[in-house]
C-alpha cells in the first residue's frame, strides 16, 4: 500500500456495473417464481404510480422531505429488479439479459 493511502482506502476498486450487477439464478426454480417476481414488481410499480399525484403536490407545495424520495426511489429501484429477475426467471437464463 502507498505512503499516501489512508486506512479508509480499499485495495478493492467498485464501479457501477458490478454493483448492479445480478448473479445468474439458478435454473431448475419452480416456474411459479418469475410469475411471482414479475407480478410483485408490476404491483409495486402501479402502487407506486398511484402515489405520484401526492408526490407531486407535495413537491408543488413545498413539504415534500428528502426521506420520502429517498424511499420512494429505494422502492423503484427495487420494484425494477424484481422485474429484472422475474424476467430472467421467466426466460430461464437463456440469453444475457444486457442485450435483451
Amino acid at each position: 500500500m502507498p505512503s499516501w493511502a489512508g486506512p479508509w482506502e480499499f485495495p478493492i476498486k467498485f464501479d457501477l456495473l458490478t454493483l448492479f450487477a445480478m448473479a445468474y439464478p439458478p435454473a431448475g426454480r419452480n416456474p411459479a417464481t418469475s410469475s411471482l417476481y414479475l407480478l410483485a414488481g408490476v404491483l409495486l410499480l402501479v402502487a407506486l404510480a398511484f402515489r405520484s399525484p401526492e408526490l407531486y403536490a407535495a413537491w408543488q407545495s413545498g413539504t415534500l422531505t428528502t426521506a420520502r424520495v429517498g424511499l420512494t426511489l429505494a422502492f423503484l429501484v427495487g420494484a425494477l429488479f424484481m422485474l429484472r429477475m422475474g424476467w430472467r426467471l421467466h426466460r430461464n437464463n437463456r440469453q444475457n439479459d444486457v442485450i435483451d
